[in-house]
């Protein structure tokens, strides 16, 4: 991934602005495709953190409901909203052993 280690912006507020600039205007079908993975990064990203996620959602939020206060699209907002959400999750997961998934695996099928 072009970003993966990208997980420091100043005033996070502005990724209110940078979301209006990628989603809501007119520009380059192959660019924007570039700048929406930006910016898909910077949400997973800052999302690994208790403080960051709380952040960032309260951000996506408020984008959505402007969005939905002026009548437009939620498909991508909802999306980011998502990956905000399964970021954190990844993030707080701890991945079984070998030996504890199989005692797992075969509690749940006997």
């Amino acid at each position: 991934m072009r970003f993966s280690n990208f997980d420091n912006i100043n005033g996070i507020e502005s990724l209110i602005e940078l979301f209006d600039l990628i989603y809501n205007q007119e520009i380059d079908r192959f660019e924007s495709n570039y700048y929406r993975d930006f910016y898909k990064t910077i949400i997973s990203n800052v999302s690994l953190t208790e403080e960051g996620f709380t952040q960032i959602q309260a951000i996506l939020n408020q984008i959505k409901k402007s969005l939905i206060d002026n009548g437009s699209d939620l498909f991508y907002i909802n999306i980011l909203i998502d990956d905000s959400i399964n970021s954190y999750i990844n993030f707080k997961s701890k991945p079984y052993t070998f030996k504890k998934a199989k005692e797992k695996a075969l509690s749940l099928i006997s």
